[in-house]
This record gives structure tokens, C-alpha cells and sequence, in this order.
């Protein structure tokens, strides 16, 4: 289950999640099992995260940061991932 705290920053915006990623840079945002249909992430730090399970269908995560991030069994059905950096990443 997701932390509620990140989840909440998340859906604040990526403003405020980018902010928020950079003052934090020690904390491994925990995001598995969460919901996130149709979210415009475009440019969103998830560098490192948790994702593990995490639904991202339809969403918008052109030029997202995933580098590091475990993103085995989630669903990313009609994303979009233009430019974003996968390096790293399990898929």
C-alpha cells in the first residue's frame, strides 16, 4: 500500500511534487498499488520510487524521470512515454 503522505503531495501537482522530490532527495517515495488513471505527470520525478503495481493507464508521463525505479506489474496501457528517461528501471 502506497504512503498517504506521497500520495497526497502527488496529486497536489507536479509543482509541488517535483518541490517537494528535490528537498527530500534521501526519502523513497512509496507508490505501489496506487491509482494514478489518466494523470498528466509530464516532467514528474519519480526517480527511485516505489511504483511496483501502480496503475498509470492513459496517464501522461512524457519526459518523466523513472531512473532506478522498480515498475514490475504495473500498467502503463495507453501512456504516454514520450522522452521520458527508463534508465534503470526494472520493467
Amino acid at each position: 500500500m502506497a504512503n498517504a503522505e506521497h500520495l497526497a503531495i502527488l496529486k497536489k501537482g507536479v509543482k509541488a511534487w517535483n518541490e517537494w522530490r528535490r528537498q527530500n532527495r534521501d526519502l523513497q517515495p512509496d507508490l505501489k498499488d496506487v491509482n494514478l488513471v489518466g494523470m498528466d505527470l509530464k516532467v514528474a520525478d519519480s526517480s527511485h520510487a516505489e511504483l511496483t503495481r501502480a496503475n498509470f493507464s492513459g496517464a501522461n508521463l512524457s519526459l518523466a524521470e523513472f531512473m532506478g525505479v522498480d515498475l514490475s506489474e504495473a500498467d502503463f496501457s495507453e501512456a504516454d512515454f514520450t522522452e521520458a528517461n527508463l534508465e534503470g528501471a526494472d520493467r
